[in-house]
């Protein structure tokens, strides 16, 4: 995104599969992203990412619709999701994701990637949910 008269903008969008994002109705000189996985969680085999980038001066607020599910993965097959933040000098992200629930036997590999300018500002989380505690399930 980039800063145009105070206001940040959409510079471009490429989206792929169940992987889609959605963008509320703007309030004040930020653009929020809200990512929905439409197949409704992950299992092996699976490749998702996103790279959002913030543009000198903007504000960029990313995060998700729903707790994000690594499901039961087939011996061998790993999901991966690879994100990646760029900000610009005296951008601000702010990476605030719900959280991702490890079912029993998932297999994922994560991996967040930042790339910050000196004076930008940064505000991030990415909480794990190891198991179904009210299910009686043990992560193994």
């Amino acid at each position: 995104m980039q800063d145009r008269d105070g206001i940040g903008r959409l510079q471009g969008l490429r989206q792929a599969g169940s992987l889609k994002l959605l963008f509320p109705r703007p309030v004040g000189r930020g653009i929020e992203v809200v990512a929905v996985n439409t197949a409704g969680g992950i299992t092996g085999g699976d490749r998702f990412g996103i790279r959002a980038e913030a543009g000198a001066g903007t504000l960029l607020t990313v995060t998700t619709q729903a707790a994000e599910r690594a499901y039961r993965a087939q011996q061998d097959e790993v999901a991966a999701v690879e994100n990646r933040v760029i900000a610009e000098a005296g951008a601000e992200v702010r990476w605030l994701p719900q959280e991702t629930i490890l079912f029993d036997r998932c297999a994922l590999r994560r991996r967040l990637r930042i790339d910050l300018a000196p004076d930008a500002r940064l505000l991030a989380a990415e909480p794990l949910i190891f198991g179904r505690a009210a299910m009686g399930e043990v992560l193994r």
